[in-house]
């Protein structure tokens, strides 16, 4: 047994444990806060970068299970190094890393797409409730507190942040940035109007909920009309790799020099490194359409 390796990753395993505790109290503390209507300024060491800010948009909208879900990797890492080496290790956590990084942009582009489709409806219910006299800071409040999720959530953080002393566009604003759902910042806009200028605001509103609604039809279209293109791009995309487990599964003998030889080496580094230049390249060929 790799005595070393398997201490190592004991003492990272506590590290991230250590982190994921402190990032649990320090939530807890400003809850605790919101709760009690105080705004602090954040200190100089609590201020995150830019990458980690668009990081936990995500991360809190799949949950709290995902915050710990980067343990797993460096886990079965570990278990990988102590039964078969360092390499092993190393390859199996980068590829469970790779795994986790796709299923977890998957599904957040999945909840980014929900939140984008509530979001006319939401404003269609502010403006009814505008009409009838309420202001858009009050109808906000109002709809919000009923909104499902995923957009819900959203909402109701930006209120917290306006009891806690922020403006609500300015917290819509940094929603918009945390979630990447750009949509947002039309909504931020639209308040920013009413709070300064006034008049029929309920009107602007209503525009950029015909606009999303408008948006959300063209977008539906495309994929429509696009949906040949892209499954063509799946099937060129998995039809190797099919093909390639097929091989090794029905005659092992034949693909084994590809895992023994040192030329089977170097041929399978250059397949693989075709293959993901190819999904590269159709995926930008898709998105191009």
């Amino acid at each position: 047994m790799n005595l070393p390796l398997l201490l190592l990753g004991l003492a990272l395993l506590v590290a991230g444990g250590v982190l994921a505790l402190r990032a649990r109290q320090r939530d807890a503390a400003l809850a605790r806060a919101l709760d009690r209507g105080l705004h602090t300024p954040p200190s100089p060491a609590a201020v995150l970068p830019q990458w980690l800010i668009r990081l936990s948009g995500p991360l809190a909208e799949l949950g709290p299970r995902w915050r710990h879900a980067g343990l797993l990797p460096l886990l079965l890492g570990v278990l990988a190094g102590v039964r078969g080496g360092p390499l092993p290790g190393l390859a199996t956590a980068v590829g469970m890393v790779a795994l986790l990084a796709c299923w977890h942009a998957l599904l957040a582009a999945r909840l980014r797409a929900q939140a984008t489709r509530q979001l006319p409806g939401f404003l269609e219910s502010m403006v009814r409730l505008a009409s009838v006299g309420h202001s858009l800071a009050s109808a906000f409040s109002t709809i919000a507190q009923e909104t499902p999720a995923p957009l819900g959530p959203m909402l109701r953080t930006a209120l917290s942040g306006q009891m806690a002393g922020m403006e609500l566009d300015q917290m819509l604003e940094r929603g918009a940035e945390r979630h990447g759902i750009a949509e947002l910042r039309l909504l931020a806009a639209a308040l920013r109007v009413a709070a300064r200028f006034g008049g029929h605001p309920e009107k602007l509103v209503g525009r950029v909920a015909a606009l999303l609604r408008t948006r959300e039809a063209t977008r539906t279209e495309l994929l429509a009309l696009t949906a040949e293109v892209r499954l063509s791009a799946w099937l060129l995309c998995l039809l190797p790799v099919g093909i390639a487990f097929l091989l090794f599964g029905l005659n092992p003998d034949y693909a084994r020099p590809l895992l023994d030889d040192p030329t089977g080496h170097k041929l399978l580094a250059g397949a693989i490194g075709l293959q993901i230049t190819g999904a590269l390249l159709l995926w930008r060929m898709t998105k191009s359409v």
